[in-house]
């Protein structure tokens, strides 16, 4: 396990109607992280330990706090929890910042396109503090989308950005709702549309995006996209049918809806093996319980933040046997060639299933 923060809320920021900023104190041992990266938060709601993922929205070479947004999600017990009841002065248990979706510096890189989609924004706009600061030869292009301007999260602190790096930071705004808008001084996209079902981001409408950005494969451009599945699925299947390939299109989901029929149909339980700390255990696998789950229940400690597939905080090896998962976002072709597993959305097949736990 990673060793546990304690982090003091110094501010609490309102920026919408349903989302705040959470600014802790750094640590007398400053915490280290790279933009884009994730802070796990641990709860104690009603006598039980609650974890979740929150991107961080600061970056340690423009901010003197660790910040993240939490954005109210109906019958989100976390999310609503953090909203309604912490204040500054108290202190959260945390786990250190970590994941996969950050900047990742390339020499001949010239163009950073975000795309991002409600809170999606938050690590994008790490990321973009850090690019416009320290990566002066690259230029960032960001599209937002969200319902409306009262519901765009940093939209001031966009604005502010965009102002003092006008050479290197351009903005488009995609503010569904309000669809009878004419084009916004500030980047509003510009299309008066003739009916309310019309509005809505597609293919073409990004493409007309990216072109009058003149951003074009030879542009040796690099995408970084965050938010809900479907506009996640709307840019990638774009950008692949304009000839670009996965190394240049970084994403992560804030919003994985994971189909869970196949193993709700299950009635099989399954006895496996569990490495841990070296030694091994044999562990029952309820049907319908993953492994992390099962692992957790037997009283071993393990690593884990979402519990939903996207973080890849618990990924651990599958010696031997067939275990299905729900989703293998988390995971890399090399480390799904290589046995890894993500035992939070992950189901044995068979008895002879063995997991390593780090």
């Amino acid at each position: 396990m990673s060793e546990t923060l304690f982090l003091r809320v110094a501010e609490i920021v309102k920026e919408t109607s349903d989302a705040i900023t959470i600014h802790f104190e750094q640590p007398e041992r400053p915490v280290s992280y790279l933009s884009g990266q994730y802070l796990t938060l641990i709860c104690d709601i009603d006598g039980k330990e609650e974890r979740r993922c929150y991107s961080l929205c600061s970056a340690s070479c423009a901010d003197r706090f660790l910040s993240v947004t939490v954005k109210r999600v109906e019958g989100g017990k976390v999310s609503n929890y953090l909203i309604d009841n912490l204040k500054p002065g108290d202190t959260l248990s945390a786990l250190p910042p970590m994941g996969n979706f950050y900047f990742v510096r390339k020499e001949e890189s010239k163009e950073a396109v975000m795309i991002g989609g409600g809170s999606g924004i938050t690590p994008l706009f790490s990321m973009i503090k850090s690019i416009l600061s320290e990566e002066p030869h690259v230029r960032v292009n960001l599209l937002y989308v969200n319902s409306s301007r009262d519901n765009t999260i940093f939209y001031t602190e966009l604005e502010e950005w965009r102002a003092r790096y006008s050479e290197r930071f351009r903005i488009v705004y995609y503010w569904s709702e309000d669809w009878k808008e004419k084009e916004h001084k500030s980047g509003f996209f510009s299309r008066l549309f003739k009916k309310k079902e019309d509005h809505r981001l597609n293919e073409s409408r990004l493409i007309s995006v990216l072109d009058e950005w003149g951003i074009q494969r030879g542009n040796k451009a690099e995408f970084y996209v965050c938010g809900p599945q479907g506009l996640m699925d709307i840019v990638v299947r774009t950008l692949h049918g304009l000839g670009y390939n996965e190394e240049t299109i970084h994403k992560e989901s804030f919003y994985t809806e994971l189909d869970t029929s196949a193993v709700a149909a299950s009635d099989t339980e399954y006895v496996i093996t569990v490495r841990y700390k070296g030694k091994d255990y044999e562990v029952k696998v309820p049907a319908g319980t993953s492994i992390l789950e099962a692992g957790l229940d037997q009283g071993f400690d393990l690593a884990y933040s979402c519990q939903n597939g996207d973080c890849g905080s618990c990924i651990s090896r599958c010696l031997s046997g067939t275990v299905t998962m729900l989703t293998t976002e988390a995971l890399s072709e090399r480390e799904l060639k290589e046995g890894y597993i993500l035992p939070c959305v992950g189901y044995p097949q068979s008895d002879d299933v063995v997991v390593e736990f780090r």
